[in-house]
């Protein structure tokens, strides 16, 4: 007579396992299909977790060992350790993994999780220690208290950063991707260990701060109390340039560059009167750390074409008296360039050499950094400006301030080309176009007082002009109509 007390366990057995583990390792198939986060989470109880109580369920139900059996405890030590792995599995997988950006996962600090996890081992290892082989948790602290004694005296530095770093976990005066500096390195941090900051620095060098040594010391948080950072600036100029000149040359350079924002508004002020001049602090702000730098990088390229354009000086402290010879270029030698790029524009060959020395002696000689604006859509124009060295481009925005980003280059302009010709035709025009420079640029600025000269004494350039200033508005047209 069959004894029913094994006969279910063993039909489950035979029938039940295989048809769970078919119709897992379909649930697999379809999860890789989709490409699902959970993938790996029924891989591991098909693979694992399902296989260990399996045997765990075949010794002690079917065969009925004894609980005191070697083979018995085993099994059941195996079944328990995968469960507790497929648990920590399942929440990392949705802590960590699945975390979205901005979500409160996303921000569970890594040595947290590494806490959470180690925790969770200990405490399952004492649970089977305890539950399966009958250990004396008791006596198990108490040894493990004298050991962690010994290695604690032993690695005292260690322990301590590693206590350090549970303490800034707490605390979190960083994250990952503040911008701090410690110890004259700044730099992003990119992880945060049990032993150690990792900061990866602008020059693309990867630096190592031990927790105790930000636990201990002072340091820099440049994304606190907000990401926006200033960056500050220090220049001089001659007592003979007026502030108010000075402070809105400053301004107005900072606020054409695109990373600087606006709120807050660039800070300037007057700091001390010196030896050689007055001295000014110019503080640009940026989205953050990085960005406030680039700002700051570009700011002292341009200022000083912007200071050159506007007649003002840039003292320096001069200790000797010697002879030299100038490298700059002559203004005779300046004039006679000028002379040969004005030969090359359409209808201004046939003008006599004596004319065009006086038109250049006339004009004004202005230099522009790389990504400089030279004149802005809607500004008024100045007169006609001939580009004599560099290249700039011809562009038109969106909208009629110029501000979107969707730009659309019309030409580029090189040594020879003009623009701003509506002046030359009609008083008190505007640009139709954004002028930007690509390299360092240097023009030639015909007034428009000069131009009415010209045109008078030359009625024929007019009709010229006419026709350069009507094929570019057609290429205004064209792209107007391509996009």
């Amino acid at each position: 007579m069959i004894n029913a007390s094994w006969l279910t366990p063993t039909l489950f057995l035979t029938f039940g396992f295989p048809l769970l583990m078919v119709g897992l390792g379909e649930i697999v198939f379809i999860l890789e299909r989709r490409n699902s986060p959970f993938t790996q989470l029924v891989s591991i109880l098909r693979n694992l977790v399902i296989p260990a109580w399996g045997v765990y369920f075949l010794l002690s139900v079917v065969v009925a060992l004894p609980t005191d059996n070697l083979w018995a405890k085993l099994s059941e030590t195996c079944f328990l350790i995968s469960l507790i792995y497929w648990g920590i599995s399942l929440v990392n997988q949705y802590v960590v993994v699945a975390a979205k950006e901005g979500t409160w996962q996303a921000n569970i600090p890594k040595l947290l999780l590494d806490l959470i996890r180690t925790f969770v081992v200990l405490m399952g290892s004492a649970f089977v220690l305890s539950r399966v082989w009958g250990a004396d948790l008791g006596g198990l602290i108490t040894a493990l208290g004298v050991g962690s004694l010994v290695i604690g005296l032993a690695l005292q530095d260690s322990v301590g950063n590693v206590f350090s770093g549970v303490t800034l976990l707490f605390e979190q005066p960083v994250q990952i991707g503040d911008w701090i500096e410690v110890d004259g390195y700044q730099g992003q941090v990119v992880e945060i260990t049990w032993r150690s900051v990792h900061l990866a620095t602008i020059e693309k060098s990867l630096v190592v701060i031990p927790n105790g040594q930000l636990a201990k010391g002072s340091f820099i948080n440049f994304n606190r109390p907000e990401a926006a950072y200033g960056k500050s600036v220090e220049l001089g100029y001659s007592y003979d340039d007026p502030p108010h000149k000075v402070i809105q040359v400053l301004r107005e350079t900072a606020l054409e560059i695109d990373g600087v924002l606006n709120d807050p508004p660039p800070f300037i002020t007057i700091t001390t009167y010196g030896d050689s001049g007055i001295n000014y602090l110019i503080r640009l702000y940026g989205v953050n750390f990085p960005a406030a730098l680039n700002n700051a990088r570009i700011f002292k390229n341009r200022i000083w074409y912007a200071s050159k354009r506007e007649g003002l000086t840039i003292p320096y402290p001069i200790q000797t008296l010697a002879r030299f010879e100038s490298t700059a270029p002559k203004l005779s030698d300046i004039q006679d360039k000028a002379v040969q790029v004005l030969q090359q524009i359409p209808g201004w060959e046939t003008i006599p050499i004596d004319t065009l020395k006086e038109i250049s002696r006339a004009a004004t000689v202005e230099d522009y950094a790389i990504g400089e604006i030279i004149v802005k859509v809607n500004a008024p124009l100045r007169g006609l400006f001939v580009i004599l060295e560099g290249c700039a481009t011809l562009s038109i925005f969106d909208n009629e301030n110029g501000e979107s980003d969707k730009v659309r280059i019309i030409d580029t302009l090189y040594r020879g080309d003009i623009f701003g010709i509506q002046a030359i035709l009609i008083s008190g025009q505007v640009s139709d176009a954004t002028v930007s420079a690509i390299n360092d640029v240097e023009l030639l600025v015909i007034s428009n007082e000069k131009l009415k000269d010209i045109m008078h004494q030359f009625p024929y350039l007019s009709n010229m002009m006419g026709e350069m200033m009507e094929l570019r508005q057609q290429q205004i047209s064209a792209k107007d109509l391509a996009a």
